[in-house]
């Protein structure tokens, strides 16, 4: 999109889940709480006025971490959620602050106890139940980073 700045986020997504040690039930929660993650944050990121990137979302050609990096440093800030604990993410955030840009932090309430030494000092935007997230995220992008150039309510 034209004119709007872009913004990465990191969540976990929907993978294909290691086959031993898990029960279905379990895949389908944790399915479950991903897909509904993603579901408060595009709306979120919207609200504040910029254009949410995400990997699972792009058409590219190589190295999937190699793409993440590369949307990481054409980004303004990023959203990065802890919630399931996903090496990734924090990998990713390390990056995205290296570079000098603003992470913002968010995790499912109920999964703040296993949040990693390293992060759990930071000022993190917990959400519970989902519809908290979109609203929370509005308000902490605007706090943080300002009003988006897409923003319908600048205020």
């Amino acid at each position: 999109m034209q004119g709007v700045d872009p913004e990465f986020l990191m969540a976990p997504l929907p993978h294909q889940p290691p086959a031993l040690g898990l029960d279905l039930a379990e895949l389908f929660d944790r399915a479950r709480h991903r897909l509904d993650a993603l579901v408060g944050f595009d709306p979120g990121i919207r609200a504040a006025g910029f254009q949410p990137s995400r990997i699972d979302k792009k058409d590219y050609v190589g190295g999937i971490t190699d793409e993440i990096m590369a949307e990481i440093r054409r980004s303004r800030f990023v959203v990065a959620d802890y919630t399931g604990q996903v090496n990734g993410v924090y990998f990713e955030a390390g990056f995205a602050l290296g570079l000098g840009l603003r992470v913002i932090p968010t995790c499912r309430a109920d999964e703040v106890p296993n949040l990693h030494f390293d992060i759990k000092h930071l000022n993190t935007l917990l959400w519970s139940p989902l519809a908290e997230l979109a609203d929370g995220l509005n308000r902490r992008i605007r706090a943080v980073i300002g009003v988006g150039p897409a923003a319908s309510d600048p205020a």
